[in-house]
């Protein structure tokens, strides 16, 4: 449907954010504000090894050290996680953001592993973090000689031009 020819209430529910939207993104901008203002605390960028090793805490506060179930819970590839927390790779900006934000604590502090250390993280190793649940498609039924006539007699057509590999697939199913 293109936008003309939705109705006024239709374009306001597409353009009105969610509470909770209008939340992340409010928070995020006073995170961000915070760590512009603070640059001049910061001699240099924040190393891995810092990153590594605040991440560190707060998995092993969150989840006793649990790295798979930390990545479970911030839907995270636990492969990903690992990397990060041994220094090996550093984490994306709105990871680090999504963290902060689902345990309740500053940017700053977790970029600054002596700060968070000092940190209580009683409440948050309590806390229940809202995921949503993924659902696993179930595997279709894959009837290879079907398919195999069916590529076949795409190939044997005189479509011009040639159907794309994406256009056979939607064939297919």
């Amino acid at each position: 449907m293109n936008l003309a020819a939705k109705s006024s209430s239709e374009l306001m529910d597409c353009l009105t954010l969610s509470q909770e939207k209008l939340q992340w993104q409010t928070w995020i901008v006073e995170v961000i504000g915070e760590l512009i203002s603070s640059t001049l605390s910061f001699n240099s960028p924040p190393a891995k090894e810092e990153i590594a090793k605040s991440l560190s805490l707060v998995i092993n506060a969150v989840t006793n050290g649990n790295i798979a179930e930390f990545a479970r819970l911030m839907g995270i590839p636990k492969n990903t996680l690992w990397m990060w927390q041994t220094g090996k790779a550093l984490p994306v900006l709105d990871i680090l953001l999504k963290i902060c934000y689902c345990l309740e604590i500053s940017l700053l502090d977790l970029l600054k592993p002596e700060q968070l250390a000092t940190k209580s993280f009683t409440k948050i190793s309590h806390k229940t973090i809202r995921r949503s649940p993924t659902l696993r498609a179930s595997p279709k039924l894959f009837e290879a000689n079907q398919v195999q006539d069916a590529l076949l007699a795409i190939l044997g057509s005189d479509n011009e031009p040639p159907l794309t590999m994406k256009e056979v697939a939607t064939c297919l199913g």
